[in-house]
């Protein structure tokens, strides 16, 4: 099934009620009179009136074609209903399936920052000291001085991998598969000093390493989402400074654990957060868009409590705000390029990592804002999905039962009427065929249903396609 965020609305079909009680007393009354005026408009002049017949054909037979039609009334009713029911319950399905879609998520085992501000995140919510404030700086990470046998990248992957060791020995333990690491530094030659870590510190396997560059689209936003992919990813990103070059951003550093739900759910091993499926949005689209993410209800949208954003020009971030206001989003927000700097590539990383941290210090959900081509993508950081919705089969209504009852009016109107009204010596025949028609019509009823159900559905994937 192809999904996407945009789902046209499938109406929902309202069901009618049943003719009312007034209108088969109404009809009552109607065949009632259509019997006299027929009975005695017909009844022979010489024949008395006071006997069985007169009364059985001015009586009998128009209750027992009021009960014929009574039937046939509700069983087409109850088709009717059963057509609508399936309508709304084919409609609840296709949004299931929808917020099933957007509920996918990457799981974050675990995760590092390395900013020249320590404990960064903690203080920009004011859980410890105060919030720093550094617009327009390019600050630098503290560190040791390079040496001949170790370069200051290297000495970043093994600040990372020092504190990512243990999870990933412990990930690794579990059929997840090999590792693709998603490198993204200044330059490509830097796969080797990583490998070079990664074999120091004894991990297990040879990973494959993907590497991107500065200007590359986030594979969080749409690459990771499309299909099957690894299993085991871990994503180390740097920006560190070139003396050679201007020195335009703030440098930092992340890492980040990612695995499945599938296989987070196997290994039972705690993880911090669920990055969950973007969103991407023009501008002049943010608000529509972020109206979809919470439609969505990839978590419950009354715990969200923070936005995170940055390096977003001041048109995104001003359409960005907006549409958090329009939401009615209660959220404190949080520009990451005041408090770190100037914004480097990798900030991408560095708000899911600190919206992650936020989420394991229980400050609720986070929707992080990072830019996207000429627009802006959103996604919500969470530590569980919103409840998956329930679509139970709807109730089916039988169109047997009136069927039975519209059969038996018709039946003992031809027996009252050819056996205690106007006796027929050949109606025997009638009699057989009313035995075997009977059945037949009820299994033709089964059919009708069956086929009503699947053209039902035929006409709903016609309309609304996914």
């Amino acid at each position: 099934m192809s999904m996407r965020w945009t789902l046209s609305d499938a109406p929902e079909e309202v069901e009618d009620a049943p003719p009312p009680i007034w209108f088969f007393v109404l009809l009552y009354v109607i065949f009632q009179l259509l019997g006299i005026a027929l009975t005695i408009f017909n009844w022979p002049k010489n024949q008395p009136t006071m006997t069985a017949p007169f009364w059985m054909a001015m009586i009998v037979l128009p209750a027992l074609a009021w009960v014929a039609a009574w039937g046939i009334i509700y069983t087409n009713h109850a088709a009717y209903q059963n057509k609508v029911r399936w309508w709304n319950f084919l409609r609840e399905c296709r949004v299931k399936y929808w917020r099933d879609w957007t509920q996918c998520r990457e799981v974050l085992f675990a995760s590092v920052a390395l900013t020249p501000e320590e404990d960064l995140a903690e203080r920009m919510l004011g859980l410890e000291g105060q919030a720093p404030t550094n617009p327009d700086k390019t600050l630098s990470l503290a560190s040791q001085a390079e040496g001949p046998d170790r370069s200051r990248l290297e000495q970043i992957f093994e600040r990372l991998l020092t504190q990512l060791a243990a999870p990933i020995q412990q990930l690794a333990r579990a059929p997840v598969g090999p590792c693709e690491v998603v490198l993204q530094t200044g330059a490509e030659d830097s796969t080797p000093v990583l490998l070079r870590v990664w074999q120091r510190f004894k991990l297990p396997g040879t990973p494959k390493v993907v590497w991107l560059s500065s200007d590359a689209d986030s594979p969080l936003v749409e690459q990771w989402f499309k299909g099957a992919g690894a299993k085991f990813r871990l994503v180390i990103a740097c920006q560190l400074h070139d003396e050679r070059d201007e020195q335009t951003y703030s440098e930092a550093a992340v890492a980040m654990l990612l695995t499945t739900v599938e296989i987070a759910a196997a290994t039972k091993l705690k993880t911090q957060a669920c990055l969950f499926r973007p969103i991407t949005a023009e501008s002049d689209s943010t608000d529509d868009a972020l109206a979809t993410l919470l439609r969505a209800e990839q978590v419950p949208v009354g715990k969200i409590k923070h936005l995170w954003f940055s390096r977003l020009d001041k048109i995104v971030r001003h359409a960005t705000e907006s549409a958090v206001r329009d939401a009615g989003l209660t959220v404190a927000t949080h520009e990451v390029d005041r408090a770190m700097g100037k914004p480097g590539p990798i900030n991408r990383w560095l708000l899911q990592v600190f919206a992650a941290q936020m989420v394991q210090h229980g400050q609720g959900a986070q929707l992080v804002a990072n830019p996207h081509r000429t627009g802006v993508a959103l996604n919500v950081v969470g530590a569980q999905p919103a409840p998956p919705m329930t679509t139970p089969l709807p109730d089916h209504v039988s169109t047997l039962i009136p069927l039975i009852v519209a059969l038996c009016g018709i039946a003992g109107f031809l027996i009252v009427g050819l056996r205690g009204v106007s006796p027929e010596p050949n109606s025997d025949n009638l009699f057989m065929i009313l035995l075997i028609g009977m059945p037949l019509l009820i299994a033709l009823r089964i059919g009708v249903d069956i086929l009503d159900t699947k053209l039902t559905t035929s006409e709903f994937d016609e309309k609304y396609p996914n």
